[in-house]
């Protein structure tokens, strides 16, 4: 993508990067513990099978908040209430992952885009 004279990016669309990959991360944490559960303890996947899901919802959420910036409020929301039921599902990933979640969650759910200044500048009247 070309840069424009202030260094930012033509076309660039504005997203909440912080809250988006504090979100990613707390996804990976999450799924993290069940499976390590299930590879140390040589359990039935059955019983970590829940943790996985809600781990793959919360990391699910932070891609399309990726993807669907004009969005991205919904899917914050989804990732916040996930990771809220990730203590039951999955330790909460470790209660990092639960943590990461629900800041980088209220982070996208506060997210609002600044608006651009239009390009023709400020309209001098006189």
């Amino acid at each position: 993508m070309a840069r424009e004279a202030g260094g930012k990016r033509s076309g660039g669309r504005r997203r909440p990067r912080l809250g988006l990959t504090l979100l990613t991360l707390a996804g990976l944490f999450i799924i993290w513990m069940p499976l390590v559960i299930y590879v140390q303890e040589f359990g039935q996947f059955s019983l970590v099978f829940g943790g996985v899901i809600i781990g793959g919802i919360v990391l699910g959420s932070a891609v399309l908040g990726w993807i669907y910036t004009e969005r991205v409020q919904i899917f914050g929301v989804v990732g916040l209430i996930f990771s809220i039921l990730s203590l039951m599902g999955a330790l909460g990933g470790l209660v990092i992952g639960m943590l990461l979640g629900i800041v980088g969650g209220s982070l996208c759910a506060a997210w609002t885009p600044k608006e651009e200044p239009s390009p023709e500048g400020p309209e001098s009247s006189g």
